[in-house]
């Protein structure tokens, strides 16, 4: 029901699918979140599959046997946790700018691409190129496990708010 999230759905499957089917005819889209906003709905057809409120499980899951996770935001601020969850899971990921905000240095691990064609070509060159795609799923988890743990967290936490951690002498 999120605007942005229906937004950045609409043009994925308007602007970029038609491009990646062209260069991948067997690509499909599943569309997995929670509560489907209508123009959400009405994107379903023969390439394009929508899986409604998943449990944890469940999402876990998708992401076990996804190729490519794709975050076409257009508009939205802050860290987009749905781009934190590809790149933890090594999911090779890739967004447009929006969906990278908060994401300092994913350009090194993941595409960011701004217009349908650049996007359609990173989306296909991951769905056919094994080594890139082998590539990229290491480089993804090892960039969401250094900046997402609790220890990075608490890390930059600390030096936002100017304060210098001690030094641990044991444990």
């Amino acid at each position: 029901e999120h605007l942005p999230n229906s937004d950045a759905a609409a043009w994925f499957v308007r602007e970029v699918l038609p491009l990646v089917l062209i260069r991948v005819p067997a690509a499909r889209l599943a569309i997995v979140g929670s509560h489907p906003s209508p123009s959400v709905l009405a994107l379903c057809g023969p390439e394009v599959s929508l899986f409604a409120n998943v449990s944890n499980a469940e999402l876990l899951a998708w992401y076990r046997r996804a190729r490519v996770a794709v975050v076409p935001l257009l508009t939205g601020a802050g860290v987009k946790l749905k781009s934190v969850e590809a790149l933890w899971y090594g999911v090779p990921v890739v967004l447009t700018p929006a969906g990278a905000q908060g994401l300092p240095g994913v350009d090194a691990v993941a595409r960011v691409e701004t217009n349908p064609d650049g996007f359609a070509a990173a989306v296909s060159e991951l769905l056919t190129d094994d080594a890139l795609w082998r590539r990229r799923r290491v480089a993804a988890a090892g960039y969401a496990r250094n900046r997402f743990t609790e220890s990075a967290q608490r890390q930059s936490l600390l030096q936002a708010l100017d304060i210098v951690s001690p030094p641990l002498l044991c444990r």
